[in-house]
This record gives C-alpha cells, structure tokens and sequence, in this order.
C-alpha cells in the first residue's frame, strides 16, 4: 500500500510537470525564441537548479511561485485552472501520505477541530515577490528540519506588514489542514498590548481545550498549547508584536507548525535566541505602487494619467497604507486628474491622509503608535531628524543635528532602525520616507529644538563642504564660504585627508547639499543659498553636474536679486554665464557674462571683472569672434595680476594662448602657455592639466605630435585623477586627435569614443561636437562615408544649435573631405561655406584647410581654374603661418 501512495504522489507530480513544461514550450513557440532558464529562474526569486526540478517533478513549487510562473509564461485562464488543480492534487496526495504517516506513529486520535481565524485577505494585493517567495522557502525548508520555523516581518508603519502575511496565509492554507491561529497583538496600539496569558487563553479555547481546565499560570499555559500543537500542521500568525517577550510563549516547539511575527521592531532577539527568519518590508518600487492604485481605481483612469498615478504613488511615500488612502480620496473625486490629486496630497501633506476619520487606519494615528513608545532622547533624535530635507543622511550629520557624540548619535539611530522608525541605507547612512518626515517634522513644539537643529545642520554640511573646497581648490577661494560665515560645531566631523576624501564626500552628499539650498530658500535661510551657490561652484562645474550648477545658481541669483544687492546678482550671473557655456549655450552664455560684467565694473569687483572677462573671451571664440575674444582675455590679464590671484591669472593666461593658436600666432601662443604653466605648477593641479592640453594644441598645430601627445598625457592623468570630466574629456578628444594626424586610426577610435561618452554623459555639447567631427574624418579616411557622415551631420547641428561657428567650420570642412572622391561638387560647397564662415571669424588655419579642401573637390569635379586659384590662396596663407 505504502508504494501504491507513493506512486500515485509521483504520478501526480509527473503530470504537473509534464504540463509545465507544455507550456514552456508554447511560450517558446509564440515568442520565437528559447526562454532562457536563468532569467526565469531570476524573476521567479529562485534557482535555476530549482526551476529545473520544477520541470522534471521532483519539487512541488510553491503557489507564489507557481503563480509567477504561470504569468511568466503567459498562459490562459483555462490553463491556469488546469494547473492549479494538477498542483492542489500533488499536495493532496502528500497530505494523506503525511497524515497516515501520522496515524502510524501516533496512538492518539487528531483532534476534530481545526480553527481558521484568518482575516480576509487585501483587495489589490500587488508585489512583495521577494518576500512571498522567503515565506515559501521557510514553509518548504519545514519539511526538512527538526526545529520549529518563525519568521519576522518587520517593517515601518503603513508598509502593509499584516496585508503581505495574510494574502500569504490564504494561499498556502491547504498545508496547513489542522488550522491558523491568528491574533493582533496591539504592540503599538494606544490601548493596553494584549498580554500573552489572554492570548493563549484564546488560543487553547479555539483548539476546544475545555476552559476550566486551561491553566492560570502563563507558563502553564504555554506548555499546555505546544502539547495541543504537537505534530499539529497549524500555521500561527502573531500580528503587530511590541517585543520578543510579549511573543515567547505563544511560539509553538514542534516542526510541524509555522509562525509568523510581524511588527514594527526587528524583534532582534528572536533572530538571535529562536533562530528566526528576519523578513524586512519596505515600500513598495514604483511599478508595484502604481500597479495596486491600478487595482483599486481601475485600468482606465490610471493608464489615462500614467504620470499622475505615478506622482500620486509617490506622494504616498509607495506605502501601501497611504496608497489606499490616496486612492479612497481619488475614487471620491472621480472627476480630478490624478496630477491634481498628486499636487493636492504635496500641499497638505499629512491632512489629508485621514481615512475619512477611522482613527485606526489615518496615517499620524499610525505612526502615532510607534512614535510614542520611544524613550525621550529617541524621540527627540527622531523629531530632529524630520528637519533634514535629503534623501539620506550620515551618521556625522545626525550627530551634529542631535548636538551628541558619534558613539551616543550611533545608539539612537539603531534604536530607531530598530523601531522601523528608520532604515539604513548604506554603512552608517539612514533615510526616512516622506511621511513619516513630515510627521517628525510636525512633533517639534519647542522653537528654541528647532532653531538649534536647523543651524546646526546647516553649519555641519557647510563646514565639511568648504573643507573638501580648501583640499581639492585651495587656490580658488574667491567667493567661498569662509569660516566667519558659519559656526564650527563641536561634533565630529568626517575625516577628508586628501583629495580622493574631499571629492568622495562631495559625490556622497551633492544630493543633500543641493536639496538643502532649496530647504534654506523655502525656510528664509536666504544667505545659506547665496553661500551654498559660491561654496559648490567650482564642485559642480569640474564634476560635469551642469543641471545641478544651474538649478542652484539660478535659486541663488532669484535670492540675490530680491536682496538688492547687486554684488551678489553679479556674482550669479557670472556663474549661470559659465554653466551656460558648458552646455553650450553660448548666446545665453554672453549675455549673462555682460550683465555681470557690468556689476563687476560699476561696483569695482576686479577679480569678478578679471574672471568674467576671461569666460568673455572663450564664449566669444565660440561665436566665431576670434579677434573680440583676444581683446577680452588681454584686459583681463592685468587686472588678475593686479588683484594677486595667481589662479586666475594662470588660467587668462591659458586662454590667451589658446586664442592666438587660433590665430595663427604660434610663438604668442607658445609663451602665453608657458608663462601659464609656471603659474598652474604653483598654484592648481588641475589648472595645470588645462595648460597642457591646451600646449598640446600648440604642439600638434606646429607638427610635433610626439610633444602634443606627451603634454595630452599628462594632462589626462591629472584630470582623470582629480575627477574633472569636462577636462578628460577634452584631453582624450586631443589626444585621438594626435593618434589620427599619426594615422593610428584604431588608437584614435578608442581615445575619441571615450571623449564622446563622457561629452554626451554630462552634458558637454562642444566636445561632443569636436569628438564627432574628428570620429567623421577618421571613418572617411578608413572608407567608410556613411559612419563619417553620420557623425559630421550631428556635429554641424550641434554647431549651429550652440551658435559654435569656430566647431561648424571644422565639421563642414570635414563633410567635405568625406564628401570628395562621392559627390565633389556637394564637398565643393561645404568648403565653400567653411571658408566664408573662417574668415567672419578670422581664423587663418582653417581658412587655409577650407581653400586646401575646395581645391581637391574641383580637381575632382573636373574645374581645374577653380582648384588652381583655391590652392593658391591656401599655399599663400600656410606660408604667411610659417608652414
């Protein structure tokens, strides 16, 4: 008999498998393709050894994966009725093989009874794949073990702790045939938290324990419910647990059952005593989020405003409390468009989220009930902690906004990751979701508490932030924030020792320092955005993070112009200017630099005169103004010498000598560059690195490419070093430049594809363009016309989008050599244009590649007079060049 059991259970299980891998062959066969067991086995949160037992039969998936599955492999209704039975027969048999197994052993009758005190399971339940599939990895491992199984799911207030746990329950119930046991425990409820006496009482009860025969003594008690539980399949669910006492003795000690715990702590101690399995929940990823409001609304409405859905989701913080809510409220108004709704919850924050008053269910009722079991100096850390207005925060910020050692700071914020209160982000960084921030925030009565935790914040980041400035640019103070303008606080600060520290913190914090201007706008803290703006400049230009420059500049330059001072308006239209040209805006660029030109003159601000003549001079160039931008640099050059701030005279310098490159004054240009090197050697790294790539130029323009290559290099090794992309990326364009003039076309392939990514990764349109030019002209000599032209046609757009005439002639001169041995005549014309539009600029190399150019397309083209009067002037110009 025992093999005919075992036999039926195997042929069961054969059938199921034979189906799923039906239907794995039908999903292969509508689809054209093999699926791809590891990519499965990866959505499905297992295995791919177990997905492959799956499929022969040798293990019973559980529902959650089952289900998956089946949605994986896109399948009908039909056939996931026709699996589901297979499967519940599979479990069946295995049910009346353990049961009689059971009986053998055990002389005793089961009990008849079999409780089922679960609560409905949740309208809309959506996600939680993860967590679902641990659940079912511990009910699988049960099979298997000798011990007892627990789990902890713990998560912050709303996550929907209780709605995972018993969506889960209701789909494994048919492994448990002798009952669930449920009970909420109140842990945080304002009422008094059930007492474990009272709850075992109830339990003995629901398994027909007569009640003047259960005991009055609580470990009485819990012995007698474990005996009533032995070799008993019941799962028990312990909801909204305080702590581990208020649960040791309502733990069943026979493998045969499963508990699970939720609550709002980890319950640390039964992770470590019971060996429970610790299952976190956090808020749902957006896609789940906007897929439950979906449930709840309807596919029409939220596929009508997919933005909308999404905005609202996250205003509800992606907890499914809040979500259900927000949704109530939407079906309520069932005219608004979500985006209103969105609009409308970011307004009110917190009033709105009130469940149409059920006290039990209103988010700052909920969150109430952990906030308010905190000891004081906890919850002060938590209240405190609501005025940080970042995504994360580090342990020496909380220690500074708490006005507490490191050691102390560290106890609180476990305290309050332990109470879900928190989560951790990372080594020793912490977040706090929106809502619960704005309740933290709300906590806060005592206006001294707040006063101090703002400026304490503030003076923290400010502090560490000009520190990274004086390691990474300390001859580039000019407008920093110096240490008069904050307060030094008396709490640790991190330890940046050397540039790699600075620059580490600045990437790690850039979020939370750019979130905290716009806080200190909002607040009335306009003199934090002013410094703030100065502080992070050189930061955010050097980095490439040219969105975020001119998001927090142009904050600033609205706090500047409101203040009335016309300083500070300069100082910001002068940085904007500079932003603007990075991203090669350069109409834009000019007209910011000439408003804060003409502060910086009528207030008498040399060194913001200087500086703002100097971005005058290479936005100029780029417009095509050759001859306006050496007069610019050269009425620059005085006054920086004459403030004595040696970077910026070097960087003038620099400048200068790039113009008359440009120009054709090869020995100005060469002894502009040097007397700048002497200065960046003194003063600035990645000055230096400027100066030398910019030297290279000079090199390569005189046919000395081993020079170039050598001061391309060093160049590059610098700016790579210290993190300035915009300059690495110009260094790796000038040196696949050199590789191309040395006709190493696959070195220059590698050096210009590396220039081209980091351009078009930070923004940086102008090396973008002289990236592709150049990668035009190496596909046309390597004969390849259409990879050439694809590249010079983007980049004569990108010239004439930033208005870039000294870029449009370098690539319509490239079209043309693309263009020659096709369509001469066509090449004829790019030439054409190029040289008209050198000589607006005066720039004498390229007029002369241009006449060059045109004369080869002619000679091609068949008009010999043309070729020959195009090739005189070019010969007469590279002559007059010393070439």
């Amino acid at each position: 008999m025992s093999e005919q059991r075992d036999g039926n259970t195997a042929h069961a299980a054969g059938d199921l498998a034979a189906e799923l891998r039906r239907l794995l062959r039908l999903a292969e066969s509508r689809s054209g393709a093999p699926v791809k067991v590891n990519a499965l086995a990866k959505k499905l949160h297992v295995s791919p050894s177990s997905l492959y037992a799956y499929l022969d039969g040798s293990t019973l998936p559980s529902h959650t994966v089952l289900d998956q599955l089946l949605f994986e492999l896109q399948v009908t209704d039909e056939e996931r009725r026709q699996v589901a039975a297979r499967h519940e027969a599979v479990e069946d048999a295995r049910r009346t093989r353990r049961k009689r197994g059971t009986a053998r052993s055990t002389p005793a009758a089961a009990p008849v009874v079999s409780p089922f005190q679960l609560p409905p399971d949740v309208r809309g339940f959506t996600g939680r794949c993860e967590q679902l599939a641990a659940l079912d990895a511990l009910l699988a491992d049960r099979e298997e073990s000798t011990a007892a199984a627990v789990a902890v799911v713990c998560g912050t207030p709303g996550v929907g702790k209780t709605a995972l746990v018993v969506h889960w329950a209701h789909k494994v119930r048919g492994q448990f045939p002798d009952g669930l046991l449920y009970v909420d425990l109140r842990g945080f409820d304002p009422q008094q938290p059930l007492d474990p006496a009272e709850v075992l009482g109830s339990f003995l009860r629901a398994l027909s324990v007569a009640g003047d025969t259960i005991p009055r003594d609580l470990a009485e008690r819990a012995t007698l419910f474990r005996s009533q539980l032995d070799r008993r399949r019941i799962l028990v669910i312990l909801d909204n647990a305080a702590s581990e006492e208020q649960v040791r003795h309502l733990l069943p000690n026979s493998s045969s059952c499963l508990t699970v715990v939720t609550s709002r702590n980890n319950l640390t101690g039964l992770v470590a005593r019971e060996g429970a399995l610790r299952i976190p929940v956090g808020s749902l990823p957006l896609r789940d989020a906007v897929v439950l409001l979906r449930a709840l609304l309807g596919a029409e409405r939220v596929d009508a405003d997919r933005q909308g859905a999404a905005a609202l989701a996250e205003r509800c913080a992606r907890l499914p409390l809040a979500i259900r809510i927000g949704a109530d409220l939407a079906f309520t108004r069932r005219r608004a468009q979500l985006t209103e709704l969105a609009a409308e919850l970011h307004r009110y924050h917190l009033d709105l989220f009130n469940a149409g008053g059920d006290e039990r269910t209103a988010i700052r009722t909920v969150f109430s009930w952990s906030y308010l079991h905190l000891r004081d100096d906890r919850a002060r850390a938590f209240r405190l902690l609501g005025l940080h207005p970042g995504h994360d925060v580090d342990g020496h910020a909380c220690a500074a906004i708490f006005g507490v050692d490191l050691g102390e700071a560290a106890l609180r914020l476990d305290d309050l990751v332990r109470a879900n209160l928190l989560e951790e982000a990372g080594h020793r960084r912490y977040r706090m979701h929106d809502l619960l921030r704005a309740y933290a925030r709300e906590q806060i009565t005592d206006r001294e508490e707040l006063t101090e935790g703002l400026r304490r914040m503030f003076d923290h980041y400010m502090c560490v932030a000009a520190a990274a400035m004086d390691i990474l640019a300390p001859y580039d103070r000019y407008h920093r924030l110096t240490s008069e303008e904050y307060e030094e606080p008396d709490t640790p600060l991190p330890l940046l020792s050397d540039a790699e520290a600075a620059l580490e913190w600045l990437d790690a914090e850039r979020h939370n320092l750019l979130t905290l201007a716009e806080f200190a706008a909002q607040h009335g803290a306009t003199n934090r955005v002013v410094q703030l703006s100065g502080l992070l400049a050189r930061y955010l230009d050097t980095r490439g993070y040219y969105a975020d420059a001119m998001a927090l500049h142009t904050l600033a330059l609205g706090v500047a112009q409101s203040s009335g001072n016309p300083l500070l308006e300069g100082l910001e239209r002068y940085r904007i200017g500079t932003v603007h040209m990075r991203l090669g805006h350069h109409v834009k660029a000019h007209e910011n630099l000439l408003r804060a030109l003409t502060v910086a003159q009528q207030t008498g601000d040399r060194v913001l005169e200087s500086r703002t003549l100097n971005f005058l001079g290479l936005v100029s160039l780029r417009l095509g103004d050759n001859h306006g931008a050496l007069a610019h640099l050269m009425d620059a050059l005085p006054i920086a010498a004459e403030t004595g701030n040696r970077y910026l005279e070097g960087h003038v310098l620099a400048n200068t000598g790039f113009v008359h490159r440009q120009l054709g004054h090869d020995e100005e240009a060469i002894t502009a560059h040097r007397r700048a090197l002497v200065v960046a050697r003194q003063v600035d790294r990645e000055l230096e690195a400027h100066v030398l790539n910019s030297l290279g130029l000079c090199h390569q323009r005189l046919g000395e490419p081993a020079e170039a290559l050598s001061c391309h290099r060093r160049a590059l090794a610098i700016a790579t070093g210290s993190g300035n992309r915009g300059l690495e990326a110009d260094t790796l364009k000038s040196i696949g430049n050199v590789q191309l003039s040395m006709s190493r076309c696959e070195d220059a392939l590698e050096y210009l594809s590396r220039a081209l990514t980091i351009a078009i990764g930070i923004g940086q349109r102008d090396i973008e363009g002289y990236a592709r030019r150049a990668l035009g002209q190496l596909h046309a000599r390597s004969r390849r016309p259409s990879e050439a032209m694809t590249h010079l046609d983007k980049a004569v757009r990108i010239a004439r989008d930033t208005g870039n005439r000294d870029l449009e002639v370098e690539a319509l001169n490239g079209c043309g050599e693309a263009l020659s041995d096709t369509r001469p005549q066509l090449a004829a014309d790019h030439h054409e244009l190029a040289l008209e539009i050198a000589q607006q600029a005066g720039n004498p190399w390229q007029q002369a590649c241009s006449h060059d150019g045109a004369a080869h397309a002619y000679d091609l083209s068949g008009r010999p007079d043309e070729a020959h009067e195009h090739r005189s002037r070019a010969k007469a110009i590279y002559s007059v060049l010393g070439r």
